[in-house]
């Protein structure tokens, strides 16, 4: 998989992708990276990538021209060849070129669906190439939106002042799905949100810790009965803590039956 950002800040970007599990997988060439600086597509001495909204309204807003050209330096790289500037209808003709090399470009925006765990299944198993725009001040010219290809998306129902930390956490998110990434597919299919439940709880040593003991199921070697226990766990947890995750789990009837009386059983 390859990941390309667009951003006014590469520096936050770069130090989050070369370090710990996501680093190493870059570093053994699991996916390849590259981060584009909007500011190196700038006009002028001074590099400029925003300028005053129209009709008076307050702040800045990134122009169309520099994200462009950030956009076909992004899909250049993917495509191992060079775009020379052209007309529109050429400009998307490579476009479409790219998008049906498994490729997808999403700006960060509020007014995007909001990205979840299923996001990250799908990107992992559909995409070989992902492209992220960064807004900041005010946003981006909405023609971008008309010429461009990008699919807004949001990290939920808040506003950032930029999109790398909220585009860091799809990133992450997707990654270490992607094989290689993490030791195992277990390393991730068996946490929190994967099959819609929350995780169950876990311990480790000591046994007895200020007069909390482990469960007991746990410390012995019925394997059948440690399997039930975070089963029933992950389903205790998503129902006191997560309770609208809970109503859309699909929970055979004798799961059902079985964690009732578990739950019965411990008041």
């Amino acid at each position: 998989m390859k990941i390309s950002i667009i951003t006014l800040f590469p520096e936050l970007i770069n130090s989050y992708l070369s370090s710990s599990i996501i680093g190493r997988a870059a570093a053994k060439g699991i996916f390849s990276y590259r981060v584009f600086n909007l500011r190196d597509f700038g006009k002028g001495k001074r590099l400029q990538v925003d300028d005053k909204l129209f009709a008076g309204t307050r702040g800045m807003l990134l122009q169309a021209e520099p994200i462009l050209q950030a956009f076909l330096a992004a899909i250049s790289w993917h495509l191992e060849s060079e775009i020379p500037p052209d007309s529109d209808e050429s400009i998307r003709d490579i476009i479409n070129i790219w998008l049906e090399k498994k490729a997808q470009a999403f700006y960060l925006s509020p007014k995007g669906p909001v990205f979840t765990q299923n996001t990250a299944v799908s990107w992992s198993n559909s995409y070989e190439h992902l492209l992220f725009l960064c807004g900041h001040y005010e946003g981006i010219d909405s023609r971008v939106l008309e010429f461009l290809p990008f699919q807004e998306i949001s990290l939920g129902n808040f506003v950032l002042t930029g999109g790398e930390l909220a585009v860091l956490s799809m990133v992450d998110a997707t990654l270490r799905m992607v094989n290689g990434v993490l030791p195992e597919s277990a390393a991730y299919t068996e946490e929190s949100l994967y099959t819609g439940s929350l995780e169950c709880c876990q311990f480790t040593q000591p046994a007895i810790w200020r007069n909390y003991a482990v469960p007991q199921v746990l410390l012995q070697g019925n394997h059948a009965l440690q399997n039930r226990y975070r089963k029933f766990s992950s389903y205790h947890e998503t129902l006191v803590k997560r309770p609208d995750l809970f109503d859309k789990l699909e929970l055979s009837l004798e799961d059902l039956t079985d964690f009732i009386a578990d739950e019965l059983a411990k008041k």
